[in-house]
């Protein structure tokens, strides 16, 4: 469709967009199938004071498609992606599914964000959706986090972030994956 971006927006994000939080200093990162071709959501968490706090991006595509635009209309009725072994049909044309709203690493995207707090029993205390500018700081497989949440090295992928932003970011996902289990385990005794 010839109706993918709308002329009056800027293609690449605009650091200086005083409506968007500027998350690109925060190590978000993609954590998807070894052969995923699209990356639409991203995560970060750490420890903080009083538990942990989780981002998490998504690729902000109304930035691109407009409500009742043709394309949003075609896309309505594809409804999702269709992977074939040697096909895909994608819901969005390739400039918007693999590129400009693929959080692809080292790259300022637009995003959609929720940001939940949670007390060091994992238990949510607040949360809050905003937009932002965000920067994918590593691409990572469901294998690599895998490996490494049961013990083994840090992924490659990884490796190159700040010494501190390294270790923190997959700790803090155990620490909450730990506690969310906790909690659900702790339900299912109590029914």
């Amino acid at each position: 469709s010839s109706d993918v971006c709308s002329s009056d927006l800027p293609i690449f994000p605009d650091p200086s967009d005083a409506s968007r939080r500027d998350l690109r200093d925060v190590a978000l990162v993609t954590i998807d199938g070894a052969d995923s071709k699209d990356f639409d959501d991203a995560v970060y968490a750490c420890k903080t004071d009083k538990g942990y706090r989780l981002q998490v991006g998504i690729a902000d595509v109304s930035h691109y498609v407009k409500t009742e635009s043709a394309l949003d209309l075609e896309a309505y009725e594809r409804g999702t992606s269709v992977y074939y072994p040697q096909q895909v049909i994608p819901m969005l044309p390739e400039v918007l599914s693999n590129g400009l709203c693929s959080l692809n690493p080292e790259v300022d995207r637009y995003a959609l964000v929720c940001q939940i707090e949670f007390n060091l029993k994992g238990e949510v205390q607040h949360f809050e959706f905003y937009t932002g500018i965000m920067r994918s700081h590593a691409r990572l497989t469901y294998d690599q986090v895998n490996i490494h949440l049961e013990g083994g090295d840090l992924p490659p992928n990884i490796a190159k972030l700040p010494s501190d932003k390294q270790t923190p970011v997959l700790d803090s996902i155990r620490a909450l994956s730990e506690r969310s289990e906790e909690r659900r385990v702790g339900k299912e005794c109590r029914s």
